[in-house]
């Protein structure tokens, strides 16, 4: 459910992947959220999911994922790799029409909620930062975990009233009206989105929240 924050405390995972416009982040900075694409997002916006052909006469070049798959499909290439290229070409399109499905009703029925799009994520403990650390495969020394104190606006969500494969309009919309409402699943992933101005507290140690 969506919120005004001022001074409230979360946590952060903090990594420089995916050409993030905040770098690895130190004690004091202070950071506007919300002016342009987040790192998540913003992964659409400049990359193109090409994959190398090799040509009859020995050529070899990138081509866009579609041409790679329909060329395959009518016997011009062959690659053993078949299987992963279409499981990722199909994600990556999966992926981007739940986010701008997902974004079109945030527009339309729940204008105030913090964006998918440019939104950063907080976690509200350390036991559910360990979780996403798992869940996300970050490796140590890829990242760092700071605590930010907030003034703008939070959702709390569930991950889980997230679309994750082909399934029916229908269900999609009822899927992103639960999420930004903030309604729970049986099993669910807490996310809390935010927009607005944080500042970093501390840097966490990790053996508070590295889990053996």
């Amino acid at each position: 459910m969506k919120k005004t924050v001022d001074g409230e405390s979360y946590f952060h995972i903090n990594s420089s992947a995916n050409l993030s416009p905040y770098g690895m982040m130190k004690k004091g900075d202070a950071i506007q959220v919300g002016k342009s694409s987040n790192p998540f997002f913003r992964f659409y916006e400049v990359y193109q999911r090409t994959y190398a052909v090799t040509e009859s006469d020995g050529s070899v070049h990138q081509i866009p994922a579609m041409s790679f798959l329909r060329r395959t499909k009518d016997d011009s290439i062959e690659s053993q790799d078949f299987p992963r290229i279409a499981f990722e070409t199909a994600n990556h399109f999966l992926i981007l029409a739940r986010e701008l499905f997902w974004e079109n009703i945030r527009l339309a029925e729940f204008p105030d909620a913090p964006s998918r799009q440019r939104c950063i994520w907080l976690i509200e403990s350390l036991e559910h930062v360990s979780a996403w650390i798992m869940r996300l495969g970050f490796k140590p020394g890829d990242f760092q975990v700071v605590r930010v104190s907030t003034q703008g606006q939070v959702v709390r969500t569930d991950g889980n009233n997230l679309a994750g494969d082909t399934q029916l309009l229908s269900v999609w919309t009822n899927l992103a009206r639960a999420y930004w409402a903030g309604k729970k699943s049986s099993n669910p992933i807490p996310e809390v989105l935010f927009e607005g101005n944080l500042e970093v507290q501390a840097i966490v140690e990790p053996s508070k929240y590295m889990t053996t």
